[in-house]
């Protein structure tokens, strides 16, 4: 994939960040798994935190709050790529899914 390293280092350690801030204090983990599926490059953070069926549709809203989160999905956004939130009881995954093909 061409691309310029700084967006993908922006989008990567913002949702870093969010993820390892949802992990409950007594501890938990944290995983992060890069992948090609068709012309698209993904990766997904996987942790233990739980996000709230609320935060999940606000975080997928165009409509976004936060500077980074804001910031973030503009840059997932303008790439042309996705994100996706999966929230389960003990686990959640962020995926952000990048087109390989030239736009």
């Amino acid at each position: 994939m061409r691309c310029f390293p700084f967006p993908i280092e922006r989008i990567l350690d913002n949702h870093l960040h969010n993820a390892s801030n949802a992990i409950p204090e007594e501890g938990g983990e944290l995983s992060v798994q890069s992948y090609r599926k068709d012309s698209w490059a993904g990766v997904e953070i996987i942790n233990t935190g739980q996000i709230p069926e609320e935060e999940k549709h606000r975080f997928l809203s165009p409509d976004i709050s936060g500077r980074g989160l804001h910031t973030v999905t503009r840059l997932v956004k303008d790439m042309g790529g996705k994100m996706e939130v999966e929230s389960q009881e003990r686990q959640s995954t962020l995926r952000v899914l990048l087109s390989m093909l030239n736009p």
